[in-house]
């Protein structure tokens, strides 16, 4: 069983406690060890982030929100070697268990795979993380005039409905 570090604790100070319960389940439950990489932002964070291309909004649900918490973390996946992972199947793995356990929680969560959908958890389980993503990149491929994607795979944010 894993458990989060002292950084991941700390980086899940200020978070919305539906996202901080989700992240708690979900890693307890999980087969793929994952930790928070970021919780809340500030707004100075956030500019730095949108002008370096790695975000693509300055309303980030990082930000903290009118109830005064952050509505977004990023998750860090490890592969087998505890070591940071990018791959995409390890991320596939982490938010399927995610989105379990939001299910079975009754929240509704956004997933950085799949900005089209406000509340990805109603589409599982009929959809995969893989499938909810390859919808989102076709939707924007197919879009008329096509519309570039932005993958974030290590982002949730609590749904807003």
């Amino acid at each position: 069983m894993f458990k989060f570090g002292s950084r991941s604790l700390k980086n899940l100070e200020g978070v919305h406690p539906e996202l901080v319960e989700i992240c708690h389940l979900a890693l307890k439950r999980s087969t793929t060890d994952f930790g928070i990489s970021c919780g809340v932002r500030s707004l100075e964070t956030q500019k730095k982030l949108k002008a370096e291309g790695r975000s693509q909004t300055l309303k980030s649900m990082h930000l903290p929100q009118d109830d005064g918490y952050s509505w977004a973390v990023d998750l860090l996946g490890y592969d087998s070697d505890g070591q940071v992972s990018w791959e995409f199947p390890v991320y596939f793995n982490i938010m399927t268990n995610v989105i379990s356990c939001c299910h079975e929680l009754g929240y509704g969560i956004r997933w950085g795979g799949c900005w089209h959908l406000s509340n990805c958890v109603l589409a599982y389980p009929e959809m995969t993380c893989e499938e909810m993503m390859d919808d989102y990149i076709s939707q924007r491929k197919n879009a008329n005039p096509p519309r570039k994607y932005f993958l974030d795979l290590p982002h949730i944010e609590k749904s807003r409905g």
